[in-house]
């Protein structure tokens, strides 16, 4: 793994001494579900490779694009009932992805957990934002921002990986220097939602309006799938924006695409209606 070295020091005395829950922010793209898991697999004191199969390792995510359901969160609570084996200080982790997606059911179920966690349990949580999270979670957790490597670090690294130098910076001026996105791109994992994202950011931009405002309900039926592809046409525009040099007619066009998608970006982390803001974003590129 590749990480800003604030960031390593920070998790280093994470793993040393660790709390009882952890909450790594962050940006989509930027290797949080890599970090978690390598985080979980050192308190378990496993690899990466055998953590699945640890009896004391559970992990929460959404299915399909769905809200993280109370039901999801009463099975880790049983989960936690279980009786562990051993003489270890952290003798269980569960890992709650996307934890931002849980209802609001859901994250108050949790909140006892937190406050009273078993003997020996940690919790690590990620998430984009804290804004997603209710601030009585926020408030029992400790946080962890994630800085972004510095861009010449991971040059060096996906170099020393074997990948060709024109892919590599590609891939950091698309992903923005998102280290989890960069690796997608560069291994061209299909399953990453930043690849989707970039494959649907692409489609939009190639069809006429009335083509784009057929897709808008499909488009927002997962708001992280919606921001996620708002995030790449922006990184799409700046980049287009770079390459247009003098041609006025192609740089306006480009800027207005990031002046949309920026705007539209930020009415949905707001909480805008997302109907209505795609609607607007469609019509505006």
């Amino acid at each position: 793994m590749i990480l800003h070295p604030d960031t390593e020091a920070t998790l280093k005395q994470i793993v040393a001494k660790p709390s009882h829950a952890i909450l790594l922010v962050a940006p989509s793209g930027t290797g949080k579900r890599t970090l978690a898991r390598h985080m979980a697999a050192q308190l378990l004191q496993t690899t990466d490779e055998k953590l699945d199969s640890h009896s004391f390792f559970k992990i929460l995510t959404p299915v399909d694009g769905k809200a993280i359901s109370i039901e999801s969160v009463r099975d880790v609570t049983h989960f936690l009932m279980l009786r562990t084996t051993g003489e270890a200080n952290v003798s269980r982790v569960v890992l709650i992805e996307h934890a931002g997606s849980m209802t609001v059911q859901a994250q108050n179920a949790l909140l006892k957990t937190i406050e009273e966690p078993p003997l020996g349990t940690v919790l690590i949580l990620t998430a984009t934002s804290e804004l997603d999270m209710l601030p009585t979670i926020c408030s029992r957790v400790q946080t962890v921002t994630l800085r972004v490597p510095p861009t010449d670090a991971l040059r060096s690294y996906f170099a020393a990986a074997g990948f060709a130098e024109v892919a590599i910076n590609r891939a950091l001026m698309m992903s923005d220097g998102l280290p989890g996105l960069t690796q997608a791109l560069l291994s061209d994992d299909e399953s990453h939602p930043l690849v989707a994202a970039t494959a649907r950011a692409r489609d939009i931009l190639q069809k006429s309006t009335f083509e784009r405002l057929l897709l808008i309900d499909d488009l927002i039926k997962q708001k992280q799938h919606f921001l996620d592809v708002l995030f790449i046409i922006q990184r799409i525009a700046e980049i287009n924006l770079q390459k247009a040099g003098s041609s006025t007619s192609t740089a306006r066009r480009w800027h207005t695409v990031l002046t949309a998608s920026h705007d539209a970006y930020g009415q949905i982390t707001a909480s805008g209606q997302a109907k209505l803001v795609a609607l607007q974003f469609m019509l505006s590129i």
